[in-house]
This record gives structure tokens, C-alpha cells and sequence, in this order.
């Protein structure tokens, strides 16, 4: 054998190999054992064949030399009752033996499934025959059969109260939030300070599949991480918590005074609450300040609640700087916040007549010192510089304060009026119909203590799509199971055949609910589509072993 390149010019030989004949005696030899294997295949075909015939004769045998065999065991007087008869006792009278063809049967099947090759059609035979005799074992045990299925319908029917209910499968990936705030910080420093950092900590982490980050100019840092389908979100959390405390020394100081949140919940709101006032005076900040330290935490507190993000900004005291005056002073925005740092603060002051006391002392009284700056006064009041001669420079010298909204970047309105809103992300896995509905029953429990004639309306809520789509596919569950009961009715011309299919239905839709349990699915608008489908398969099933 010969290896040649050929090119425009010229032809080069790589490598040349000598020829071998392979020998007329191997030929012989794969022919043989082509020939064997081919006959032992056959063979296993055959008696295969022979196996599912003997298997129909031990399943539904001759009726009338099992009568006969029955009566000449009543003629002999074994002195027995009817119920007593054995297998045994009707082989030694009858011709027919049911039991020696069982047992032949199962001897040809093994036989056979050794033989055939390893194929899918070995598999596919293998299952057609288990589910043959697993069929055949419930039928001639019918109370086992009942209590299994007695079983199986409590199993489903438990499993029902615990399995989730949405309009979609949950198939989107885990998704955990971490949000920090750099308060005053433009969108590149919060990138450079906070986003970044908080990024490279981020390794490490099992089942990670993308991470997207957010920086705006309002100094909010948001990172997003996003895990594979399957990942346990509370694992997840956990995971990333734990990155965060590590990177949360190279935080900025203010940052870290704020804090950093870490959140697992989807992207998409649930519902929105929105909190408005038949009170002219109340104002968007009174609102949101009220929800945002009354309300945010109760709710967040609810099973199944992932986040609640306020539509709204609260009080915050806005201190307005004069740069004129600030020069004239010769201060810097530093020296500001050092003074607030050190004035605005809460100071424990201690005892008086403690022990250990002097003999004689009988009074003790605890100190209680000024607490943090509260009013517009306080603040103007507090000194940012002093002058060797005793002069002292004010807040209110060089800036303008007043009680203003944290936020100004957005503003809320609910059909024309101030208003301040609450959004509810469900949490991974979380029951949608449920939280929606805890979620309601606890702003109607504290709805009449709302101050200022405060009241809360539903301005965004998606569970009635939920509960519409889940109505509409059971109602076509239960259409389907009527007609496929009426149809056999019709068809059949036979109650009792057409009862033990009918009880079949519920016993393995309930069933198939706990089997959804097991595998972690929910009750959704694609699950119960299959169990229509699956109505059709049952039934048909189920009229083959009626038969």
C-alpha cells in the first residue's frame, strides 16, 4: 500500500506498506461465529414467542376445564369448602393446570431475555412483559390492589396542599440580589468603589451561570447573580452572604454603615400595594416614610414574601450647602460631615450611685443624656468651626436645612394624587395564589390603623391570571373525564366495565399529584394540559384490562 501526494509540479511518496492476505481459515472462522450468534438470536426469538403464548393461555385459560375440574372436586367429597379449593387439588382433577403454565412461561422468558441481544427492542420487550405480569399479579390480588390505590389517593390528595400553585413552571434560573448604597457617590465612583468590588468576590460559587450588574447615579450598587435550574436558592443565599462578608471590608465606610443586602427572588412583581390619603396635607413623603418604617419589615415577614422594594422616598433631613458662605468660613463638605459625625450621636452617660456606692448612699439614678439631632432647630444648631476668641460657626450659618424626602429621582401618584407603593417579589418555589392572598389578609388586619386616613389599594396584581388559567384547565379536567365516562357508557353498554375505569381516573390523578411532589413540580397551567392528555391514555389502559 502506497501513501502519494500530488501537487501541481510534482508527486511525492509518503510511505509504502506491504499488502497483507488475510487467510481463508479466519474468513471460516467469522462466518461461524456470525452463524452462531445469528441462530442463538433466532432461538431467542422463538422462544420468546413461546413465552408470551404460554403467558396468554395462563392469563385467560380455558374456563370450562376449570369448571369441570371444579365440579369433580365437589363429586369426590375432599371434604373442603369452596373457598379452600387449591391449585393443587383442581391440577390432580383437571386437565388443564394453570400453575405448571405459569411456571414454564416464566422459565421460557428468562431463557429468552438471555438470549436476545442487548438491543432496545431487548429493553423495550423486557418492559412490555413486566408491566404484563405486573398487571396480571393485581388482578388476581384485588384487595392488595385496592389498598394500594387507597393509598396512593391520600398521598396525591396531601400533596396537593403543599405543592405550589403558578401560571407558568418555575424554568427560570435561581436569581440572589446583592444592593448596597453609596449616598452621594456618581454612577463610576459606586462602579469603581462598590460594584467591582463586590464582583471579584463573587468566585467560587456552585451552579453559577451569569452575574449582571447595575450602577446608577443615585448611588445604588445592584448585582445580580443568576444559578443554574435545580439550584436550592437557599443555598445559593447562603453562598453569597458569606462572599459579601468577605468583600465587605473593602467596602467604603459609608457603604458599610447603610449596609449591604442580600436577596433571593425573582425579577417580576407579584403585586403592588399602593398607600394614599383622603387627607390633602399628607404629602408623598409622609406616605412613604410611613410605609417605609411601618409596613416593609411586616410584610417582608411573610412566608413566601422574596423582597419588598418601596415606590416611595421617607423623611431624611436635606442639609443645602453655600459654597459663598462656606468659602467666606474657609470650611470644606468634610468638615460638615465630621461635625455631624461627632454631634449627631447617641451617648450613654451612665449612672449616678451605682455600686459600688459610698456607705450612706440610698439614691440611684441613671443619666439619661441628649439623644440624636431629631428637628430642623437641633441641626442649625450644631457647630461646625470655633475661633480662638470663643466664636462659633453654625450649621445654619453656611447651609439652608429642612425635613425633606430622602429621594428625589421619582415620584409616585395613584390615579392623580400623592401616593407610596409597596412591590412584592415572590420568593423562588413559592406558592403564588398564597403569598397574594397572606399578603392581603395582613394589610386588611392593619388597615384600620392607619394614620391620617391612610387606606391601601391593589394597583398591580397578577394571581388573577393564575387563577383563571388553573380554573379554565380544571374545568376542561373534569369535561374530559365526563366524556370519556359517557363514551364508554355508550359503548361498552356495560356499567360495571365502564365503572372500574371510571374509579381508575381519580385514583391516578390523585396519584400523579404526589408524584409531582416527589419531583419537585408544580400545579400549573402545562402540568394539568398533561393530565388532560393523560385522561385518553388512562382510559384506554384501563378498558384493555377490562377486557
Amino acid at each position: 500500500m502506497k501513501l502519494i501526494v500530488h501537487t501541481n509540479e510534482k508527486s511525492y511518496l509518503i510511505m509504502e506498506m506491504p499488502t497483507y492476505r488475510v487467510p481463508k481459515w479466519s474468513n471460516v472462522g467469522y462466518t461461524i461465529i456470525e452463524k452462531t450468534k445469528a441462530f442463538v438470536f433466532g432461538a431467542g426469538k422463538i422462544i420468546l414467542a413461546i413465552s408470551v403464548v404460554l403467558w396468554v393461555l395462563a392469563s385467560y385459560g380455558p374456563e370450562d376445564e376449570m369448571n369441570q375440574a371444579r365440579v369433580l372436586v365437589e363429586q369426590n367429597a375432599l371434604g373442603k369448602n369452596r373457598r379452600d379449593f387449591s391449585p393443587a387439588d383442581l391440577c390432580s382433577y383437571g386437565d388443564y393446570c394453570r400453575n405448571d403454565v405459569d411456571l414454564t412461561y416464566k422459565l421460557f422468558l428468562i431463557l429468552s431475555l438471555a438470549l436476545l441481544p442487548r438491543s432496545s427492542t431487548h429493553r423495550l420487550t423486557l418492559v412490555l412483559l413486566t408491566i404484563a405480569a405486573m398487571a396480571k399479579f393485581f388482578i388476581d390480588r384485588p384487595i392488595f390492589a385496592w389498598v394500594l390505590a387507597i393509598l396512593i389517593m391520600l398521598a396525591g390528595a396531601l400533596s396537593i396542599l403543599d405543592l405550589p400553585l403558578e401560571q407558568y413552571p418555575d424554568i427560570a434560573p435561581v436569581r440572589v440580589s446583592v444592593n448596597a448604597t453609596y449616598t452621594g457617590a456618581n454612577a463610576q465612583t459606586v462602579e469603581d468603589s462598590v460594584t467591582q468590588v463586590i464582583e471579584q468576590n463573587m468566585k467560587g460559587l456552585d451552579g453559577l451561570q451569569s452575574m449582571q450588574s447595575t450602577s446608577s447615579s443615585t448611588g445604588g450598587a445592584s448585582v445580580t447573580l443568576s444559578f443554574i435550574a435545580g439550584t436550592n436558592p437557599d443555598v445559593a443565599q447562603m453562598q453569597v452572604q458569606n462572599k459579601v462578608q468577605q468583600a465587605l471590608t473593602r467596602l467604603p465606610q459609608v457603604v458599610q454603615s447603610q449596609g449591604v443586602t442580600v436577596t433571593k427572588s425573582g425579577t417580576d412583581f407579584l403585586l403592588i400595594a399602593n398607600f394614599v390619603s383622603d387627607d390633602p396635607s399628607v404629602t408623598a413623603s409622609d406616605l412613604g416614610d410611613y410605609v417605609a418604617t411601618s409596613l416593609v419589615d411586616t410584610l417582608s415577614r411573610i412566608d413566601g414574601v422574596g423582597d419588598v422594594t418601596t415606590l416611595g422616598s421617607g423623611y431624611a433631613m436635606r442639609i443645602w450647602l453655600d459654597p459663598a458662605k462656606m468659602q467666606k468660613y474657609a470650611l470644606m463638605p468634610s468638615d460638615i460631615t465630621s461635625a455631624l459625625e461627632s454631634q449627631n450621636t447617641q451617648v450613654s452617660a451612665g449612672q449616678l450611685g451605682a455600686l459600688p456606692a459610698v456607705p450612706g448612699q440610698q439614691i440611684n439614678a441613671v443619666v439619661s443624656a441628649r439623644s440624636k439631632l431629631r428637628t430642623v432647630e437641633q441641626f442649625q444648631n450644631v457647630v461646625v468651626k470655633s475661633a480662638t476668641d470663643g466664636a462659633l460657626v453654625h450649621l445654619g450659618d453656611v447651609a439652608r436645612v429642612e425635613l425633606g424626602s430622602d429621594s428625589y429621582t421619582f415620584q409616585t401618584r395613584y390615579n392623580g394624587r400623592p401616593a407610596a407603593g409597596v412591590g412584592i417579589k415572590l420568593a423562588s418555589g413559592a406558592n403564588a395564589l398564597g403569598v397574594a392572598k397572606a399578603v392581603k389578609a395582613k394589610l386588611a388586619a392593619l388597615a384600620p390603623y392607619f394614620p391620617n386616613q391612610i387606606h391601601y389599594e391593589i394597583g398591580y396584581d397578577t394571581t388573577p391570571f393564575v387563577t383563571i388559567s388553573v380554573e379554565e384547565v380544571v374545568k376542561t379536567l373534569v369535561e374530559a373525564m365526563a366524556l370519556v365516562v359517557v363514551v364508554m357508557v355508550l359503548f361498552m353498554q356495560n356499567l360495571r366495565a365502564t365503572l372500574i375505569p371510571a374509579i381508575a381516573v381519580p385514583v391516578v390523578l390523585l396519584g400523579t399529584f404526589g408524584v409531582l411532589a416527589a419531583f419537585g413540580y408544580s400545579i400549573n397551567t402545562l402540568t394539568l394540559f398533561g393530565m388532560v392528555l393523560a385522561i385518553g391514555l388512562l382510559v384506554d389502559d384501563a378498558i384493555v384490562v377490562v377486557e
